[in-house]
């Protein structure tokens, strides 16, 4: 039984052996194109983490004492302005980019384990649906950001200047 099992495995190596440029050529290019997929998979999808850095954040208020509320971060005019902003009116309506648009709270472990845990730490990704491929996928993120902390300044801050 033994000598079988050696008998296969020096038929085994010699098949390998004679077969073996093949075998690396196709192994190369099976990496080169799994590599390839990965990049645009990877170019399409960013994410950038944010915190809310105030006083009244830790107990889920905004600045003014108002009731803190994670869906302000795609309502429609923080939406609107990015479309705008990147000079995609007409182009992409405000469901599409809600739907690109994904925010989950930063430490999710703390927030099962604590019943009154408040998240001021949130991760927001976007991936690029193929209507936008003019404008890169971190550009766009940049433009969401930049409308979410102007609407945040222009509702939430202190105007009494």
């Amino acid at each position: 039984m033994f000598k079988k099992f050696i008998k296969l495995l020096k038929e085994a190596f010699t098949k390998f052996y004679n077969h073996r440029i093949q075998i690396i050529v196709g192994a190369v290019v099976l990496s080169v194109i799994c590599n390839i997929v990965h990049y645009n998979l990877n170019q399409s999808r960013v994410t950038v983490k944010i915190s809310l850095n105030y006083s009244q954040a830790a107990q889920g208020l905004n600045p003014n004492s108002t009731r803190f509320s994670i869906y302000e971060f795609t309502c429609d005019e923080v939406l609107n302005n990015t479309i705008e902003s990147a000079g995609l009116t007409g182009k992409i309506t405000t469901e599409e980019l809600k739907s690109a648009i994904n925010i989950v709270p930063g430490d999710r472990s703390a927030m099962q384990s604590v019943d009154d845990y408040v998240c001021i730490a949130y991760s927001i990704a976007y991936s690029n649906p193929k209507k936008i491929n003019r404008i890169s996928s971190l550009n766009m993120l940049k433009i969401y950001c930049s409308a979410y902390k102007e609407y945040f300044i222009k509702n939430y801050g202190d105007n009494s200047a």
